[in-house]
């Protein structure tokens, strides 16, 4: 209460004070606003007798001695003014025994509010974001803070070691003023990055054609993006390359027409846990995919649930060495897609190599998983994919096929379930009808090398109907390598299992149990 007195004493003009001495100061006397004015205007000696003659008395206010405060010195620094200036004050933190300046305090975070945004959702705060951004760069790096409230900018450029948050991703929330730049742009080999607790809202009316949420130009490393909300963009992020780049804890909403929410183009690993990116009430036509990713030495995809895109995943081959090779897909949930679950191509003269799939889920889409190739197996000069293992993938419910391997050698599926695929109807499992002919749980396509089908259940299971037609289909063509084995092919439409179309002679086909025993 003292130190309160006091800066409203000084915040009060001081010319023309009646001088009172501080030697009235005594015990039980409560000072008045004017005896502090006017005890300042003493010396400081004068100023500092008197507050020592009171050191050891007790304020009394009203004859209530319950009230029991010691009046201690205050101390008084910085400019005195008419408005005073506290830029030189020195703060205290709470149970902290050492004092820092106001400046040096202020100085460690820079907020947007300090250098004129309004967060109204109406000022164009663009260039206060970009000056907190420098300011705090310009000192070395640190925290630019974003209040609650709607900002609109346009491009925010963000060099290296700087952490742009908000209070959370629902009360900090950005506004895009254009339809096709970037609203983050992560600067050309800026290290150090982090961008948290905000949200994005591209606008249902002012929908956009081009541009990112956030945009990393690549050349640096470790850059994070974390506990985000976004609505109506067209990229919600994308990377040009870079390294060690984690995209967690986010919640991605209606997507631009043929965008991409999540795009990573160049760079290794990526780190992509704990999205949810649903498309449910999105545009029409609908955006490409949840996750899109070409040209990357390592991409680990976990934990997250990818709903109404055309592709939950799409995986693209790459011409530069070793293509777009090396990821990771697990625990994540790739449903009611409008073409492929996931779709991996390489296209010719491209490579998708050595990429893992565990635990995956792929239903309700129009078909569940599709491997493609530009051209000839095995040819470069058409386009390989090379080296895919799926572990406990549960395929269900698919309108076509539920894995259709077009093109691709070394590939392995096993310890699966691949039930209910094949009814045609509309995606989603709604008005599916009995079984389409032609329609398999598994299909591979002529002329494959190295394809493993290894103790899957493929028919009727987890309470699907018998809408596949065949359990496992062997296009005609001279496949060799195969090896097609111990898999639970009952409960098909057709009655078949296995239906072998393959002229190849290097193949193992043995202990497949179909209606009636094993082939």
């Amino acid at each position: 209460m003292k130190r309160l007195l006091l800066a409203i004493a000084l915040a009060l003009p001081i010319a023309a004070q009646a001088q009172v001495s501080p030697s009235k100061w005594t015990q039980n006397y409560i000072p008045t606003l004017t005896d502090w004015k006017a005890a300042l205007l003493y010396d400081g000696q004068g100023f500092s007798d008197a507050m020592a003659a009171m050191q050891s008395d007790k304020l009394n206010k009203s004859g209530d001695t319950s009230i029991n405060q010691t009046l201690t010195t205050p101390t008084i620094t910085g400019v005195i003014s008419g408005s005073p200036d506290m830029s030189g004050g020195m703060a205290l933190a709470r149970a902290s025994s050492v004092s820092r300046a106001l400046s040096s305090r202020f100085g460690e975070v820079c907020n947007v509010l300090d250098y004129g945004a309004k967060a109204d959702g109406k000022t164009d705060d663009t260039a206060a974001w970009q000056a907190a951004v420098n300011a705090c760069s310009s000192a070395g790096g640190g925290e630019v803070t974003v209040p609650a409230g709607t900002s609109r900018i346009g491009t925010v450029i963000v060099p290296s070691s700087i952490w742009l948050h908000g209070k959370n991703m629902q009360a900090s929330v950005i506004s895009p003023t254009g339809t096709t730049s970037d609203t983050i742009q992560v600067a050309s080999g800026a290290s150090y990055v982090k961008v948290s607790d905000m949200g994005y809202n591209g606008g249902t009316t002012n929908r956009q054609t081009a541009g990112a949420f956030v945009h990393v130009l690549g050349g640096g490393k470790f850059f994070e993006l974390s506990d985000f909300r976004v609505e109506f963009p067209f990229n919600a992020f994308r990377a040009d390359g870079g390294v060690e780049q984690f995209i967690h804890h986010g919640e991605i909403g209606t997507v631009s027409s043929g965008a991409n929410a999540v795009e990573i183009d160049g760079g290794n690993d990526q780190y992509i846990d704990a999205i949810i990116a649903d498309n449910a009430t999105g545009y029409m036509p609908r955006p490409n995919a949840a996750v899109y990713v070409t040209n990357n030495g390592g991409t680990w995809i976990s934990n997250s649930d990818f709903i109404a895109f055309q592709h939950g995943v799409q995986i693209i081959g790459s011409s530069a060495a070793p293509g777009t090779a090396w990821g990771e897909i697990m625990n994540t949930s790739l449903d009611t897609s409008y073409g492929c679950a996931l779709d991996i191509q390489a296209p010719a003269g491209t490579q998708v190599n050595g990429w893992s799939f565990s635990n995956l889920w792929a239903s309700s889409s129009q078909q569940g998983i599709c491997v493609q190739e530009g051209g000839a197996s095995g040819n470069l000069s058409q386009g390989v994919v090379d080296g895919l293992n799926f572990v406990a993938a549960r395929v269900f419910n698919n309108r076509q096929d539920g894995i259709n391997l077009s093109d691709g050698t070394n590939i392995e599926i096993n310890s699966s379930m691949i039930c209910g695929n094949g009814g045609g109807g509309a995606v989603g499992g709604a008005d599916q009808n009995a079984s389409s002919p032609g329609y398999s749980g598994v299909e591979v396509g002529p002329n494959l090398q190295g394809i493993a089908v290894r103790n899957n259940r493929i028919g009727q299971c987890a309470g699907y109907p018998k809408y596949q037609n065949v359990g496992i289909t062997l296009d005609t063509g001279g496949s060799n390598y195969l090896s097609i084995t111990g898999n639970d092919l009952r409960g098909n439409a057709s009655g078949t299992g296995l239906s072998n179309g393959s002229s190849g002679t290097v193949n193992m086909i043995i202990q497949n149990m179909q209606d009636g025993g094993y082939n």
